[in-house]
């Protein structure tokens, strides 16, 4: 961040560069698809979204990256790959037999949340309207260069991508803790301190005296005389329960025993 400049004011004059840097070179594309006398009318609109798109997509990938020679090599390969194989590879499934049309059709849905697929693809199905209406059984010239099965779609995924980026630069440069995590954070946290701190103590208390119950019932409602004896011996004197029967039991027996050897000491005095 600059110093002394706001966010606003660093986010759009670099914006406003990078779209300018766009624009000079998609001007030179023009400019060359006009001096080589390529059929790719309206590709102007396309370039225009593009500007706009990829800027905003290249700020929000940097967030996650740490150093800008580990995005700058990823971002070249993830450009040559869907910038120049992947429209490549599905202008060709398309032109092959219905099958892999089939194919292409579904792994263009894949690569259509790239800024840089809807370029390329936009400006090849351009150019090629006429092989795709022929393809789509349609009389040639029946599509224009903006219709929906042309570049329609890759324009309005380019406006998709464009909104999505640009929420994921705001939440992180205004904070994604403050933005996102707090709101969910620090609910789940004050409750789970009260519940660990007070309210399972609670419950705790209350499993442990029902549990206690429980096993006290049982042991009363046993036909093993014995086992109930001992039970009615260790309520009166322990005034609890164990859970555990045999060191209830050892706890019984020595309780009488101490009791028996109380009686034997004060009988002889």
């Amino acid at each position: 961040m600059v110093s002394g400049a706001s966010r606003t004011a660093y986010w759009a004059s670099n914006f406003v560069v990078d779209f300018a840097y766009h624009q000079l070179i998609a001007l030179i594309a023009r400019l060359g698809i006009h001096l080589f006398e390529i059929d790719a009318p309206d590709i102007e609109h396309v370039f225009f979204y593009f500007s706009l798109t990829n800027t905003v997509f290249i700020y929000a990938f940097s967030f996650f990256f740490d150093t800008d020679s580990k995005a700058s090599v990823f971002v070249r390969i993830l450009y040559f790959v869907l910038g120049g194989v992947a429209p490549i590879a599905i202008q060709v499934l398309q032109v092959v037999n219905p099958a892999t049309q089939e194919v292409g059709r579904m792994l263009s849905e894949y690569f259509y949340p790239w800024p840089i697929y809807n370029l390329n693809n936009s400006y090849l199905s351009i150019k090629h309207r006429n092989i795709i209406a022929l393809i789509l059984y349609k009389p040639e010239g029946h599509f224009q260069p903006l219709d929906w099965e042309i570049s329609g779609k890759a324009i309005q995924d380019l406006q998709n991508c464009l909104l999505c980026c640009l929420a994921v630069v705001v939440v992180i440069e205004l904070g994604f803790y403050k933005c996102l995590i707090k709101p969910v954070y620090e609910p789940i946290t004050l409750y789970a301190g009260y519940y660990y701190k007070a309210l399972r103590p609670k419950k705790r208390k209350k499993l442990y005296s029902i549990r206690k119950d429980c096993h006290r019932m049982d042991i009363e409602a046993s036909d093993d005389e014995e086992d109930r004896r001992n039970t009615l011996a260790a309520r009166k004197l322990l005034k609890v329960v164990d859970n555990d029967p045999e060191r209830e039991e050892k706890r019984v027996l020595k309780q009488c025993k101490d009791k028996r050897k109380t009686e034997v000491a004060l009988t002889i005095c």
